[in-house]
């Protein structure tokens, strides 16, 4: 399956996309021919949980209507009008359902898994950094 013509899994790809688990981006990226790195550069975006100690995960950049991408908080926050950098009205996900970010496949339990809390996907990180070391080696994500 390569899109989802669901219009409720659709909408998820304005406002804010979901959050990859560890290990996800890379298997993205590799669906894709892209190396991490690549696929990092053109695609996603660090995001953070902030309950206490930041925990930081790796989830699609977003574009507003006027093609402005924001790759990091600091570029600004988008509206509710921004979309995932990897959908496009033309030709739907870039990825294959099967490699989209965990919530965006569980929101509606497309995927025969339940629903999984954005909490849930940072104790994640938390446990697992190794993507984001692989890309950032100088920074300590502990």
């Amino acid at each position: 399956m390569k899109g989802c013509s669901c219009s409720k899994c659709a909408s998820l790809c304005h406002g804010s996309p979901g959050w990859f688990l560890p290990g996800q981006a890379t298997e993205a990226a590799k669906s894709l021919g892209m190396t991490l790195r690549a696929f990092f550069d053109a695609y996603l975006v660090i995001e953070y949980w902030a309950g206490g100690h930041d925990i930081y995960v790796l989830a699609p950049r977003k574009v507003d209507q006027d093609g402005q991408t924001y790759a990091t908080f600091a570029d600004g926050l988008p509206g509710h009008d921004a979309t995932c950098r990897l959908w496009s009205a033309a030709r739907g996900c870039l990825l294959d359902f099967w490699t989209r970010p965990v919530e965006c496949a569980t929101a509606y339990a497309c995927k025969e898994t339940i629903g999984v809390r954005r909490k849930e996907i940072a104790d994640a990180w938390r446990e697992d950094p190794s993507e984001l070391k692989a890309l950032f080696p100088d920074h300590d994500f502990e």
